[in-house]
């Protein structure tokens, strides 16, 4: 049974219910643990990031997912930092390629360890 919600003219989600009216394993949900650990991991990654930039470490390590999405096609900022992928001290900083799903049980872990839990 496929359920939409949607508001105005825009479709905001597709879910598919199953009979007991669990959400069935393909539609695009998460747990509240999930999404709680999620906001923290990201609360997490901008103190990190925040706490980088106010020692001053400015590193220009732009990320390069696949020749098609590398980081510096859309930053207001290469006049400044100026850049050069054939410099030796400059390389593109790798970006792995996970599934959400994937990418989901590592903020989940990451936010156990910073907590001290163990599985």
């Amino acid at each position: 049974m496929k359920h939409y919600l949607s508001t105005a003219n825009h479709m905001l989600y597709l879910q598919h219910l199953k009979k007991d009216g669990g959400f069935h394993s393909n539609s695009k949900v998460i747990e509240k643990e999930q999404l709680q650990a999620m906001h923290e991991f990201l609360n997490d990654k901008i103190t990190e990031i925040g706490n980088e930039m106010t020692s001053g470490k400015t590193a220009i390590d732009p990320y390069n997912k696949n020749q098609e999405q590398i980081a510096c096609t859309y930053c207001p900022f290469n006049s400044v930092c100026q850049f050069d992928p054939t410099l030796p001290d400059n390389e593109y900083k790798p970006v792995m390629s996970l599934s959400d799903k994937d990418a989901l049980s590592l903020m989940v872990e990451r936010v156990k360890k910073n907590r001290g839990e163990t599985n």
